[in-house]
């Protein structure tokens, strides 16, 4: 079973948001939102990059190790 997408997108934004009182600017993106996101690796949850306010704080940045040298 487990828990539906829907429901685990909520507990990592829009709960937390509500829970420590910013949910007025956090935990949704739609426009008059703070535009704070995290983009996470679809299959191991690695964080690729974080935006805050819209700007690029951090981005991984990957090597192609494939290539030889």
């Amino acid at each position: 079973a487990g828990i539906p997408l829907h429901a685990s997108i909520a507990m990592a934004t829009s709960t937390p948001a509500r829970i420590i009182g910013l949910a007025d600017r956090k935990g949704r993106i739609q426009p008059g939102m703070d535009a704070d996101v995290v983009l996470l690796d679809a299959e191991t949850l690695e964080v690729k990059a974080t935006l805050v306010m819209g700007c690029t704080v951090f981005e991984r940045q990957y090597s192609d190790r494939s290539v030889d040298l």
